[in-house]
């Protein structure tokens, strides 16, 4: 009786072939139109949570204040760092990560759900207009930014209002400062993965690997946003005292 062929290790199917529609989603996943219909959905689903929090939500006057004192910093900041952000987008071999995140996961950190997003949004805005003004970005990524920035602001100030009675006394414990670290997590886990899902989209690599961010972007990352954990201790406990943080954000900057 004559046997078949045994199959070769090139002839074996992808693990994809075994999956329900496995082929089709390859497919969807390399079609051009795929980077943007996810742009178009992460910026709809931005557009409609930031409005049903904002509706739903009623903050406080110490919300209100602690909004109004993070915006006067991150503009003070902003137009006074003008210059240095600039030029790091232009100097070759001189990392640049964007200090908007410093503002954001601070506003998720003290902020609740809807006017955490509203900040977050607010705070593009401006930055947006600056980038017109020096013709720095274009609008179109800085608007797509500007939602996973949003979302992930929402995020992680979801994650603290369902794990915490009284998100004011962030910092006051051990436990509150593990939720803290958590909305930290949640923030990352969400900016990034929606920054790379898009690039990786749009550039379609051989690997995960090429569209992952560099060691030095990521340590430079981690030390802006645990300087954010620090500016919300004091926005909520020391409130006089956060100014004195600006030095800080200037120097690690300019490291």
């Amino acid at each position: 009786m004559r046997r078949a062929p045994e199959r070769g290790v090139r002839d074996r199917p992808k693990l994809g072939a075994y999956l329900p529609g496995g082929t089709a989603l390859r497919k969807i996943l390399r079609s051009p139109a795929a980077p943007a219909v996810c742009v178009a959905s992460v910026e709809l689903l931005c557009v409609t949570w930031l409005v049903a929090a904002n509706v739903a939500g009623r903050p406080s006057a110490g919300d209100v204040g602690r909004c109004v004192l993070l915006s006067v910093l991150a503009g003070a900041y902003a137009e006074g760092g003008d210059r240095i952000e600039r030029l790091r987008r232009y100097v070759a071999n001189t990392t640049f990560v964007n200090a908007s995140s410093l503002w954001c996961l601070a506003g998720a950190l003290v902020l609740p759900v809807g006017p955490a997003g509203a900040f977050t949004a607010l705070l593009y805005g401006h930055t947006l207009v600056r980038a017109r003004r020096h013709r720095s970005a274009r609008p179109v990524r800085m608007i797509y930014t500007a939602a996973t920035e949003v979302l992930a602001t929402m995020s992680a100030a979801a994650l603290i209002a369902a794990l915490t009675d009284d998100p004011d006394a962030l910092g006051t414990s051990l436990r509150l400062g593990a939720v803290g670290v958590l909305a930290m997590l949640a923030y990352v886990l969400v900016n990034q993965t929606l920054i790379l899902a898009v690039v990786y989209l749009a550039s379609q690599p051989t690997s995960l690997r090429g569209v992952l961010p560099g060691v030095e972007d990521e340590t430079m990352e981690l030390a802006t946003l645990a300087l954010a954990v620090l500016l919300a201790v004091c926005l909520l406990h020391a409130p006089y005292l956060a100014p004195l943080t600006l030095p800080l954000i200037v120097v690690l900057r300019r490291s």
